[in-house]
């Protein structure tokens, strides 16, 4: 409201989506804003949850789940007609940043792994992101998966929980975890 471009982070779901895109139109003039869709680490969160249950899913499967997620959050930013633009991040390989390729969006990449990568690699560049994942994935892992349910459908997920939804914790940690590491090499030059 006082006019300061904003980020709005720590999206993972349909319903933080739909959330940040009510609070943007509810300001009259909104500065710039960026409405965040963290795959990478909301892919991260799926496979370890897959991995400690012991599930027998697909590797081509999980790899679709933050991003038919972010293509859905996608679509309905495009069909609400928001003034904020979608921001991708938290890439942790290289299709975190290919699959998005053609979308009126932008995406946030780490240098090391990833920018260097896809510089080496120096692979045609083509319209992806149009590409939706087939439905078939997406049934196997809304039914398979609470937590890509409740990201996927906007009734599951309720403003209340978002602080507490797994992937959300998984980020924060994290940055707790960066904070504490810097926070100690200080301690130890010191």
């Amino acid at each position: 409201k006082q006019g300061i471009p904003t980020i709005i982070t720590e999206v993972m779901s349909i319903s933080q989506a739909i959330a940040s895109m009510e609070m943007v139109s509810s300001i009259p003039s909104p500065p710039p804003c960026y409405i965040t869709h963290i795959t990478g680490i909301f892919d991260e969160y799926i496979q370890r949850w897959v991995q400690q249950q012991g599930l027998d899913i697909s590797r081509d499967a999980l790899r679709h789940a933050g991003l038919a997620v972010a293509q859905k959050q996608y679509q309905l930013m495009q069909e609400y007609g928001t003034s904020a633009v979608m921001l991708g991040g938290g890439a942790r390989d290289l299709h975190h940043f290919t699959d998005f390729i053609g979308g009126k969006l932008h995406i946030t990449i780490n240098w090391k792994q990833s920018a260097d990568r896809l510089i080496e690699e120096d692979k045609p560049v083509f319209c992806t992101f149009t590409a939706p994942v087939p439905q078939r994935i997406c049934d196997i892992l809304t039914s398979a998966l609470p937590d890509m349910r409740r990201a996927y459908f906007p009734w599951e997920l309720t403003v209340e929980e978002f602080q507490n939804f797994g992937p959300v914790q998984l980020f924060r940690s994290m940055f707790i975890d960066g904070w504490d590491s810097l926070t100690q090499a200080i301690a130890e030059r010191r």
